[in-house]
């Protein structure tokens, strides 16, 4: 009968390390067969290779008659995998836990029975986090038998269980290996293996360096005249073994970066910019005289001035993105006026839902053309004035505030949660307990986004809820390309949030990365107040940022009364941004890390 495990001249590399160097071995039918090394050795690399979860670079094996290079999912099919760490979603039962990993291999199972054959049973209905260690150890082998294995690896099932755990749990293994099952073991203790082992491989820097049965071993040992000073004077596997062979500084910096990153960001916010008067100019002149014009207006603190067409100018003022327009005409000029000859006249346009920054920049005009036809003249104004009105957006502050807040809300929920629950399910070993079944990757990515998607939907909808009941909040342009431009905003930070989950290695280092990425969003990007509060020389940048696109299309279909179509660019910068997070997701969010 051929061997169930066959390993022929396997190798692993990582850079200038070679981990596995050529290793032959093979495991027979119904063997308890055990692999030990120090750390380092290149067991766990072996072993990985075998489960499907690495890829080798070269050599060949084959599990229960499956190549494991050319189909690592046939290879999950017939094998089952307990971790080191017991290794579970949270928040099931002892029952549920089986049943979920019976449903990775597309099984439905008797899930009370597989219980019953690890001891169990009076445990279904209780959390697996109320389990002891033993308990949960057991439980684990009863998930790796979801799927009747032919091969059952098991990664140092007794560690950290106290003696009485760790013989029932070599009770246990017994009995799995009399049903016929062949069982992988990997172990530190090396009377564990002395025990339960038939036959036992030493790997050290990455070569096996000795492969029997352990009283062979042993037996071989004390044949070359070893001894030791005991009262018993004999050799253990322990002997072969032995003659063969901060804490997170990351987030301690980030830590200390989010505080100094506020105490910028809160340092150069121009908040006084709500005092401001935003007006455009239409320079139709472009002489000197209204070049003149342009600069003492300019030069005035009170405004902030830009340079627009008419009619772009005129879409802002009607969407209150703008205070006042200020039409150059063609024939402008700063001089005496003749008997008979019509002066210049600048034409001013004012929105009517800003009626105090009008009178402002109405004021200034008036005080900067009397100013400039004295110093020109000498007499009275050379320049008329013709007032218009453009009926804006009536703005209240709640009406501004609830698209931020819904822009922040999905950041915050797609980064955050996605980052904090990937990266500890990484740190307990789930997402690699849950790679050694047959599931598909993509699936288990797929279902955390339409989770995120549809729990986004959800808190969307209770806040646009409690903003229409409390406080009269109209969706002008409606409620379905506002969800439609959501929807994409979480689809972009979720994209982010996987980006995170790759890099960050720890929890503690989650919410300070996190922080780092979302605070000058959060603060430059038009939540709580205009865009305009940041500096000058960022705007430019800070328009960019993934938010600010968020925010703008969500703030102009809620006030405005804008279309998907009104907010093609907004649209175009999300999926800009999504493309840039997926390729950062996919450099980042590399399973072989987990």
């Amino acid at each position: 009968m051929p061997a169930i495990v066959q390993v022929q001249d396997l190798r692993k590399r990582y850079g200038e390390i070679e981990a596995v160097r050529g290793i032959t071995f093979s495991v027979e039918r119904g063997e308890v067969f055990g692999m030990l090394g120090p750390n380092g050795a290149g067991k766990t690399t072996t072993v990985e290779i075998l489960e499907g979860l690495r890829r080798a670079d070269g050599g060949s094996a084959t599990v229960a008659g499956i190549d494991v290079f050319r189909d690592p999912s046939g290879v999950k099919r017939r094998i089952g995998v307990q971790l080191q760490a017991s290794a579970f979603p949270e928040h099931l039962t002892a029952k549920e836990t089986v049943e979920f990993f019976a449903a990775c291999y597309d099984l439905t199972v008797d899930a009370i029975g597989l219980l019953r054959s690890v001891e169990l049973e009076e445990r279904a209905g209780q959390l697996q986090e109320k389990l002891s260690g033993g308990q949960r150890q057991r439980l684990s082998i009863a998930t790796a038998l979801v799927n009747t294995p032919e091969v059952l690896f098991l990664d140092e099932p007794t560690t950290g269980l106290d003696p009485q755990a760790r013989r029932n749990l070599w009770d246990l293994i017994r009995a799995i290996r009399d049903r016929g099952t062949t069982v992988f073991l990997t172990t530190h203790y090396l009377d564990e293996a002395e025990v339960l082992c038939d036959r036992v491989a030493i790997m050290d820097e990455g070569r096996i360096v000795a492969l029997d049965a352990p009283q062979k071993l042993i037996g071989d040992l004390l044949s070359r005249g070893f001894s030791k000073p005991t009262v018993q004077q004999q050799a253990s596997l322990e002997d072969v073994f032995l003659d063969l062979t901060v804490r997170d500084r990351i987030a301690l910096f980030f830590s200390l970066i989010v505080p100094l990153m506020l105490m910028v960001i809160f340092g150069y916010l121009n908040l006084g910019d709500f005092g401001r008067v935003s007006i455009a100019v239409d320079d139709q002149a472009k002489n000197a005289a209204s070049q003149q014009l342009t600069g003492v207006l300019r030069g005035i603190g009170t405004l902030q001035v830009a340079e627009l067409s008419t009619d772009e100018a005129l879409g802002k003022l009607r969407r209150t993105e703008l205070d006042m327009l200020i039409v150059i005409p063609g024939d402008f000029t700063i001089a005496p006026a003749r008997p008979g000859q019509a002066v210049p006249q600048l034409i001013v346009y004012g929105d009517d839902a800003r009626p105090q920054q009008v009178a402002v920049g109405r004021s200034i005009i008036t005080a900067v053309i009397d100013r400039l036809s004295f110093a020109v003249t000498q007499t009275a104004p050379v320049v008329g004035v013709k007032d218009e009105s453009v009926q804006g957006v009536r703005l209240r502050y709640v009406d501004f505030l609830v698209p931020g807040i819904l822009g922040v809300n999905i950041m915050q929920l797609a980064v955050f949660s996605v980052a904090f629950a990937l990266v500890a399910d990484k740190q307990r070993g789930v997402l690699r307990r849950i790679m050694a079944t047959p599931v598909r990757i993509t699936n288990l990515l797929t279902a955390h986004v339409l989770t995120r998607l549809v729990i986004a939907t959800g808190q969307v909808a209770v806040l646009l809820l409690v903003a229409l009941l409390l406080f009269n909040v109209t969706i002008v342009g409606g409620l379905v390309p506002l969800v439609a431009v959501a929807l994409l905003g979480t689809i972009l930070f979720l994209t982010i949030g996987f980006a995170l989950a790759g890099w960050a290695q720890t929890e503690n280092q989650v919410p300070a990365i996190a922080q780092l990425i979302t605070l000058p969003q959060f603060f430059f990007s038009g939540v709580f107040f205009s865009k305009n509060a940041a500096p000058e020389a960022i705007r430019p940048i800070t328009n960019l940022l993934p938010l600010t696109f968020l925010n703008d299309a969500l703030r102009e279909i809620s006030v405005q009364g804008a279309t998907l179509w009104d907010v093609r660019t907004q649209i175009l910068g999300l999926v800009v941004w999504i493309v840039l997070g997926f390729l950062l997701a996919v450099r980042l969010f590399r399973f072989e890390r987990f």
